[in-house]
């Protein structure tokens, strides 16, 4: 299984491999790292900071969508790097 996580601080991707059967067995394997460029977090920040403000679930304002966008890219390259 290949795990991917992005956390708050906002420094980038993190990427790990374990071997797993499920149940009993788990063989932790590589990891790596992408870090996320200062534009990145940049545009990380002016989302978060707009959807402090929003009041109902669906809205998705343009910024918002762009981050998500540019998150969902850099998981893509962090896995096509490993």
């Amino acid at each position: 299984a290949i795990g991917l996580m992005s956390g708050t601080s906002m420094d980038g991707v993190d990427l790990a491999l374990i071997d797993t059967d499920g149940r009993d067995k788990v063989i932790q394997g590589p990891a790596s790292f992408l870090a996320y460029s200062d534009e990145d977090r940049t545009l990380l920040r002016q989302a978060l900071s707009l959807a402090r403000d929003l009041t109902r679930a669906n809205e998705r304002p343009a910024i918002i969508a762009k981050a998500e966008q540019m998150i969902t890219s850099r998981h893509h390259q962090a896995l096509e790097s490993f």
